[in-house]
């Protein structure tokens, strides 16, 4: 159970075909590869259209996207570049957080620290990207404020 936003992020990415007859766990062990995978090396390609469509598919994992306090970069205009990458990177981190424990519950802490990273890699690349939300959430992260801002989002999300 996911945003709308990923509906549309999904949109972005052409879906890779699932095989047959895959049992549920090879499906999240595929997952889980992917994601690994795709964290390794961040790009709009077919792990990241894995990652997104086991999102948006499975019952092993609840994604939560708020772009109104969480993912606010996503829904900035114009678009910053490699934006949709940064919110594949949430899902994946979110995602591998809940295959890893067995606890299907969004996890936005290891979705954004994901997020910190690939960040992190495609500034190495790309020396003039800025995107200061995410640089913002890296700093509450720096002073030991993310979990607390995370709680109060979903807590505002539920109003």
């Amino acid at each position: 159970m996911i945003g709308s936003i990923l509906v549309a992020v999904c949109l972005l990415f052409p879906q890779p075909a699932t095989a047959p007859g895959s049992g549920k766990a090879e499906k999240n062990a595929a997952a889980l590869k992917s994601i690994e995978r795709f964290l390794d090396h961040p790009e709009a390609g077919e792990d990241a259209r894995a990652v997104m469509k086991f999102a948006e598919e499975s019952d092993d994992c609840n994604v939560q996207l708020d772009v109104d306090h969480v993912l606010t970069w996503a829904s900035h205009k114009p678009n910053y570049p490699d934006s949709d990458v940064l919110v594949a990177a949430f899902v994946a981190g979110n995602v591998r957080s809940q295959l890893q424990s067995g606890k299907v519950a969004d996890d936005s802490y290891q979705g954004l620290l994901a997020v910190f990273k690939v960040y992190e890699k495609l500034r190495e690349a790309n020396k003039d990207l800025k995107i200061p939300e995410i640089e913002d959430l890296q700093v509450k992260e720096k002073a030991g404020q993310l979990r607390d801002f995370l709680e109060k989002a979903a807590a505002e999300r539920q109003k």
